[in-house]
């Protein structure tokens, strides 16, 4: 496990405490769903997964020597929900509003989305369309270097280590199809998409914890 020097334990205690409370009972008041958001690379040059070999001979991995990549953009709530986008080159604040658009068109609630201070998320293109639709959506950050406040980095593990960590697609297409399909089919077993919520790191967060008297 690895911690950011740059964290603040005092700015991690506030979120916790105060901050993530008050979102939920500003959404529970307008009948609303809060969104943990991340993005993550995929990559073919990637290893994760495990391999086997004769004792005393190192194992050896047959894959491609090409580099190629996609990226993911999903979110989660812990009721067991998810949205993706799998996009074919690089992410950035326009591809993200494609996503957000589609998103609020796919919910019927005000969406309250939780997201780190990546660049794209504070955008003057993004902050200008989430004004234009503020009663659509809203979003709030995280505290600064504290990824393992958001549930969305544990789904991110996983499609890393499960889902295309050990499939060593040939090309581009094929590490798209296989991202996909695994997106797909996490996206379709909701105690799959609630037990990111159960690391210790993000059970603050987790459907039926109680919020601490104001």
């Amino acid at each position: 496990m690895y911690v950011a020097y740059e964290q603040s334990p005092e700015q991690v205690r506030q979120w916790i405490e105060k901050a993530y409370p008050s979102l939920r009972r500003k959404a529970t008041a307008q009948h609303g769903i809060i969104l943990w958001l991340d993005e993550t690379g995929i990559r073919s040059q990637q290893a994760a997964g495990r391999s086997y070999a004769v004792v005393g001979h190192k194992p050896v991995v047959a894959k491609t020597g090409k580099r190629f990549y996609c990226n993911v953009i999903s979110v989660l709530s812990n009721a067991g929900r998810m949205f993706f986008t799998v996009l074919r080159g690089g992410f950035n604040a326009q591809s993200l509003l494609v996503f957000l658009q589609r998103l609020i068109q796919s919910v019927n609630k005000k969406v309250f989305l939780v997201a780190d201070a990546h660049p794209a998320h504070k955008a003057i293109l993004v902050q200008q369309w989430l004004a234009n639709h503020r009663s659509k959506i809203e979003i709030c950050f995280l505290p600064p270097y504290a990824p393992q406040l958001n549930a969305d980095e544990y789904f991110n593990q996983h499609l890393k280590t499960n889902g295309t960590g050990n499939k060593h697609p040939k090309n581009k297409a094929e590490l798209l199809g296989v991202t996909r399909a695994f997106c797909h089919s996490v996206q379709r077993k909701s105690a799959v998409v609630r037990s990111f919520f159960e690391p210790e790191d993000v059970r603050y967060a987790r459907r039926h914890t109680k919020l601490p008297p104001e």
